[in-house]
């Protein structure tokens, strides 16, 4: 229901893909699962990743299919500021701090149904990402 509320948003009221012959394919098309993996501590994007790839598997062993799981490093976000020590009168005593934020894409592609996307999605919900920031984005291909 989650992933039709979705395509319903994402294509209009009553064009979800596969729902008329007119719009999409009766078919099922495989689905993709993308993830953007955000965090100031690189250790913290490993043991996520680590956890992902598990789970996966243990997605793949309980779909019956094995599932591509494709990881794609984004590039390190380095921030600088300057801040002074003291507020008033001495300018020239400062210290800069840094702020470096590494990322990843991680794709889970060939998910062969709506039911599998929405399986994966919980899964994904329910990772223990304590420090890292999660951004979900799916999609399917479609002949329109």
């Amino acid at each position: 229901a989650f992933v039709a509320q979705l395509a319903e948003h994402a294509h209009g009221k009553g064009k979800v893909p596969g729902s008329s012959p007119a719009v999409g394919s009766k078919t099922s098309a495989p689905m993709h699962l993308t993830l953007a993996l955000k965090s100031s501590e690189p250790r913290l994007l490993q043991r996520t990743l680590a956890l992902l790839r598990a789970a996966t598997a243990r997605l793949g062993g309980a779909l019956g299919t094995p599932l591509a799981l494709a990881v794609h490093p984004l590039p390190t976000r380095c921030r600088k500021f300057t801040l002074l020590k003291s507020p008033h009168i001495d300018k020239k005593s400062r210290e800069q701090v840094e702020c470096r934020t590494s990322g990843l894409r991680v794709t889970l592609g060939a998910l062969p149904s709506a039911a599998a996307l929405a399986l994966a999605v919980d899964v994904v919900k329910c990772l223990k990402a304590d420090g890292v920031q999660l951004k979900v984005a799916f999609g399917a291909p479609t002949r329109l």
